[in-house]
């Protein structure tokens, strides 16, 4: 008689106990920087709390995280535009010489895209020829529904 292996149990404890400590770190957090922000210094004097900050930070904090988000943001984009070849490179044009993964299943419509000296033991372990996929066949991969039809 086959026994089929006992497959591991995570123990999801651990994380739904540090993911709960956070949350709360977080919201307890958030509350002490509303009462640090909005409580006017004299209540803190009367109560005898002397050493806080500046409530100039309680603004300052959050408009720089906000500039350096969008920073990080527009650098980012900038970054991907600088690389993107222009539209008259000689890398984005594909002629008569543009080598292209043309094999095609007999059995239905989809392209395979395995190279095409795959099975061949001599290329097994190399790294694959330079060939441009065309895009229709990216745009078959990207927006194909599970059923196989096109969204």
């Amino acid at each position: 008689m086959d026994k089929k292996p006992s497959i591991p149990q995570e123990n999801k404890s651990s994380a739904v106990a540090y993911g709960f400590s956070y949350w709360m770190l977080l919201w307890v957090s958030l509350g002490c920087y509303f009462l640090w922000s909005f409580i006017p210094s004299r209540i803190y004097e009367s109560v005898g709390i002397t050493y806080y900050p500046n409530k100039y930070w309680a603004v300052a904090v959050p408009v720089y995280l906000y500039v350096f988000f969008a920073l990080v943001f527009l650098m980012d984009l900038m970054f991907i535009l600088l690389l993107t070849e222009p539209l008259d490179s000689f890398n984005t044009i594909s002629d008569f010489a543009s080598i292209y993964r043309t094999e095609k299943d007999p059995d239905s419509n989809k392209i395979e895209f395995n190279h095409i000296h795959e099975k061949d033991n001599e290329y097994l372990h190399k790294v694959p020829l330079i060939e441009d996929i065309p895009i229709t066949a990216v745009n078959e991969l990207l927006f194909r529904n599970r059923d196989g039809n096109l969204k």
